[in-house]
């Protein structure tokens, strides 16, 4: 039986320019850098999230999540009060007769925290979450990253919806693409295409296989989950794939989606 690894929290700020950091601060979960002056320096952004030392000695990321600024929690669950909505979405692909298939899943969720609470030098906090899958997109034969794929298409079905506003912050749960999330999320460069994150969104990193005891990382995986049981529904329903409409795009060449109620049943979560 494998033991789990020590969690150990992460800090990854981002300055515009160089900086002089003569000194650290931490209390009540708060950290904060400061000069030799003894002022206290703010980042442009920061990220912070848990994570492990791996086998090799190099540190593992388990979830990573953007902070206040000027506020630096430490806590990455606490950091989810700074949305109005949040998703997780994961895709999964696989070869099937001659094309590439991909089936991108996502959920809805509303999450609840109860008070943190210090347990042997480690802060840990209960918490629950109710899920709304969405309806799966499966698309066929990707020139790029299908995980990417996956994220613009709920982004263009969020942005659709009556109740969206601009005003709102959207955060979304992913598994992939870590080294490049926070360009993404100063709108440094195109998730795929042309295509900038939108304002007041935000893409969150949780691994879906370790990390579990974190909101983040349970949520990403009821989505890898999930869509593995779509794929076996699939398979026994292989006229959903052979009937894919095709498409004339740049990404892709055919899409098709399955029932928000059928996902949410292939779950085995109740809405």
């Amino acid at each position: 039986m494998n033991k789990k690894k020590k969690r150990i929290p992460i800090i990854s700020p981002h300055f515009v320019k160089h900086v002089e950091i003569a000194g650290l601060d931490l209390k009540n979960g708060i950290f904060k850098f400061y000069n030799s002056s003894g002022e206290n320096i703010i980042p442009a952004s920061v990220t912070i999230g848990n994570g492990y030392t791996g086998e090799s000695g190099k540190t593992k990321i388990l979830n990573q999540i953007r902070t206040n600024n000027d506020q630096i929690n430490l806590n990455p669950n606490a950091n989810f009060d700074n949305f109005d909505w949040l998703f997780a979405i994961d895709t999964n692909t696989r070869e099937y007769n001659d094309f590439i298939i991909s089936i991108s899943c996502s959920t809805f969720f509303k999450i609840k925290l109860e008070e943190p609470e210090l347990v042997k030098d480690t802060v840990k906090q209960k918490w629950a979450a109710k899920v709304t899958m969405q309806a799966a997109f499966i698309f066929r034969n990707p020139t790029v990253n299908p995980e990417v794929v996956g994220w613009q298409e709920l982004i263009n079905r969020i942005r659709k919806s009556p109740e969206f506003r601009d005003t709102l912050k959207v955060g979304i749960i992913v598994d992939s693409e870590l080294g490049a999330l926070s360009q993404y999320n100063r709108q440094e460069q195109p998730i795929i295409g042309d295509h900038f994150l939108p304002d007041n969104f935000e893409l969150i990193y949780a691994s879906s296989d370790v990390g579990r005891e974190y909101p983040h990382n349970k949520l990403i995986k009821i989505c890898d989950s999930t869509a593995k049981n779509i794929w076996d529904y699939l398979l026994k329903q292989p006229e959903v794939i052979n009937n894919i409409e095709d498409l004339d795009n740049l990404f892709i060449d055919g899409s098709t989606t399955l029932s928000s109620t059928l996902v949410q049943k292939l779950s085995g979560y109740a809405p």
